[in-house]
């Protein structure tokens, strides 16, 4: 499904971080074979558009997996709420963020932790007549 440029924007953000860009150790849209914790997926679970052909604003809902093997909440804690300070109402390309929904769940191996932050993406187009 198209994210209308949201993981390149995401990914520019999350490298430029101190914070996360010393800490998370990947930001994927697929579970890589080998993969080293904490990392991070997104994945696209609905688009919806304004009905003009090409789209003028688009909205996309996506979601952030945050995976830890720290032994605690710690860890996953302090991921989580700094993507979410990032993210949460400020513009990040053409897209402004609102986070809708956040959880941690444990791994059945009873080891991973992952953090679940469900965000609605507002994204404005290129080009659509939109002063921004």
């Amino acid at each position: 499904m198209n994210d209308y440029g949201l993981f390149k924007n995401l990914n520019t953000l999350f490298e430029t971080d101190d914070f996360l860009s010393k800490r998370l150790l990947g930001f994927y849209t697929q579970t890589p074979v080998s993969v080293s914790f904490p990392y991070m997926l997104m994945s696209v679970d609905n688009v919806t558009t304004d009905g003009f052909t090409p789209p003028h604003k688009v909205t996309v809902e996506f979601k952030l997996n945050l995976f830890s093997r720290y032994p605690g909440l710690k860890e996953i804690h302090q991921l989580m709420h700094q993507v979410s300070e990032l993210l949460e109402g400020y513009p990040v390309g053409n897209a402004v963020m609102r986070l809708k929904e956040q959880d941690i769940r444990l791994g059945k191996d009873e080891r991973t932790r992952e953090g679940v932050l469900i965000y609605q993406a507002l994204v404005r187009q290129s080009g659509s007549g939109d002063k921004q």
